[in-house]
């Protein structure tokens, strides 16, 4: 009986351990993809081919990280309306719109700039479901405190826990964790491009035409023309060697001259 019990336990630690092990490789796998594809996009505003795609550990950290700020944020979004859900306010969850809710915030996210709108909608939904709907809901409680606090039971299950008990709660955190990951995966490209848009500060050329770098590849700069006053380049690119034996290399100076649009 014993020997039973050590056996079923070192099967479910193994499981646990190929489990994690499949996680890590995976993460790591779309570390890659995601670097791979912010990359791509951030070329591809400055109309570079792909052939001056690299893939370095800095932009792998950054692509991933994005991805998971990403899913941190959005489980927290859908969390909370399952909260309300259950607790506080109607509102009705289908598996087609927890899909929808996914992919719509992963968007706001991506976008740049627009995301701050975003998190300002999302922080004035908070206030007023957490908050004021509370309050009015439950007068006849002396206590504000006590009616924002205030646990209403439904009877009712939320749309996790109801996909956790038809399918098992590790399906139901897998099932989370692709869709986001597939969501987000598709935006990382154009996130890269809204990136290179909305850069600020360039190296700029201490020369009588300036030109700024607008990435490397291997051993080089790669360097554009551009205009400062109209805040514009030139998609015409020359290579720099970055050795102390190349001739008249010029010097450089951090500068804040962006936002810049490719000349037309």
């Amino acid at each position: 009986m014993t020997e039973e019990i050590n056996k079923g336990k070192h099967e479910k630690s193994s499981n646990g351990l190929i489990g994690e092990a499949l996680i890590v490789i995976l993460i790591t796998a779309f570390g890659y993809l995601a670097g791979y594809l912010y990359e791509v996009g951030y070329k591809d505003y400055y109309e570079l081919p792909d052939m001056f795609v690299e893939v370095g550990l800095p932009t792998i950290i950054k692509s991933t990280w994005s991805l998971f700020r990403s899913i941190m944020i959005t489980l927290l979004f859908i969390n909370i309306l399952s909260y309300l859900e259950t607790r506080r306010v109607e509102i009705s969850l289908s598996y087609i719109s927890l899909m929808g809710y996914i992919g719509a915030f992963s968007i706001l996210y991506n976008l740049g700039s627009i995301g701050t709108l975003a998190y300002g909608l999302f922080f004035a939904f908070t206030i007023i479901a957490y908050v004021i709907i509370p309050l009015v809901k439950y007068r006849e409680i002396k206590s504000w405190i006590d009616r924002i606090f205030y646990t209403e039971k439904t009877g009712r299950n939320n749309i996790f826990k109801n996909i956790s008990q038809k399918y098992g709660t590790k399906v139901t955190v897998i099932f989370l964790f692709f869709a986001i990951i597939s969501c987000n995966m598709f935006l990382v490209q154009e996130k890269g491009k809204n990136d290179a848009r909305e850069e600020t500060e360039y190296l700029v050329t201490n020369t009588t035409e300036p030109m700024i770098v607008i990435d490397s590849y291997k051993d080089y700069f790669i360097l554009a023309p551009v205009d400062i006053k109209n805040k514009t380049f030139t998609p015409q690119y020359k290579l720099l060697k970055q050795s102390k034996d190349t001739p008249d290399l010029p010097t450089f100076e951090k500068k804040k001259i962006g936002p810049l649009k490719p000349k037309e």
